[in-house]
């Protein structure tokens, strides 16, 4: 496996070393050809530019964005011995055949050992968790453009630059690391894409949300089917929920009814969700209120 380890001292060589040489020292070597196994994206034959290498290409290409693909493969060092040219038209078939489902696998099984750190930040015995959405440019592509679509520009709908993606991630906060992404359309709503990452939250934990997330369902399907799986989410102004009385510390035990509309639909939703809601201000800001599953306003002040 001398390869990898030629490949991270040379990430090493070109950054900052703490940051990259705590990166070389977590992955397991191992975990390259298990994704590429996993995903039967292994080199069968001995190419110029295997399997392996283009997994560290794209690795490379993403910690150093701002570099050009050649310095990044020149300084890695990733061409088989004796033959020290590569074309550049080498790089793209080996990434068109490499794709995307290593690269998928190989975050998860990183995600899993990495984000997962008992104990550490934790808040009262709950580890803490973040979910909020974003969007990223993509490469301009047809085949980009026809899956992702584009947001509007100036000359209207589609008009933008580059096609853009629509994400929605989990991290854990006590780390900073991600534990889970998903991915899709830029047409696709945060709220469609968090569906499937609610099951990624563990057990015994606090989950912070975008008021964006909030809806009877979301929260709902966050605190539903788990053990001990809390939430923390800042309401919007018109934010609806029924107030039940004042508690000793100011704040509020409130229920969030399911609407009329999902009852019609089905009536076996088991009704509405206890949550506190907590009013704050910053010095000079606008008053703004949290709601959160935590109702105990003495274990958790």
């Amino acid at each position: 496996m001398g390869w990898l380890k030629e490949a991270l001292d040379a990430l090493g060589q070109m950054g900052p070393r703490g940051g990259l040489e705590r990166f070389a020292a977590s992955i397991n070597e191992d975990w390259i050809e298990e994704a590429l196994s996993a995903t039967g994206t292994a080199s069968v034959r001995r190419r110029k530019f295997p399997a392996e290498q283009a997994v560290w290409l794209v690795l490379g290409m993403a910690l150093y964005s701002e570099r050009s693909i050649k310095t990044v493969l020149d300084h890695l060092g990733l061409v088989l011995v004796g033959d020290r040219q590569i074309a550049p038209s080498a790089l793209s078939k080996a990434r068109y055949r490499l794709g995307s489902e290593p690269i998928r696998w190989l975050f998860e099984r990183v995600a899993a050992a990495w984000s997962n750190t008992p104990g550490v930040g934790d808040y009262r015995g709950l580890s803490v968790h973040g979910i909020d959405g974003t969007h990223l440019r993509v490469a301009d592509s047809d085949e980009n453009f026809e899956h992702f679509g584009k947001p509007g520009g100036r000359a209207g709908e589609g008009d933008a630059g580059y096609p853009q993606l629509r994400l929605v991630a989990l991290m854990n906060l006590s780390n900073r690391l991600l534990s889970a992404v998903r991915a899709g359309p830029f047409s696709e709503s945060e709220q469609t894409l968090v569906k499937t990452l609610w099951s990624e939250i563990p057990d015994n934990s606090i989950t912070i949300l975008d008021r964006g997330f909030y809806s009877y369902m979301s929260l709902l399907e966050l605190v539903g089917n788990a053990e001990n799986r809390h939430f923390l989410i800042r309401l919007k102004s018109d934010a609806p929920f029924e107030e039940v009385k004042k508690l000793a510390d100011g704040s509020i035990l409130a229920l969030i009814r399911p609407p009329k509309r999902l009852v019609s639909q089905d009536p076996t939703l088991p009704g509405p969700i206890e949550v506190r809601i907590i009013s704050y201000q910053h010095d000079g800001g606008e008053r703004c209120r949290i709601a959160t599953s935590l109702v105990d306003h003495v274990e958790f002040t």
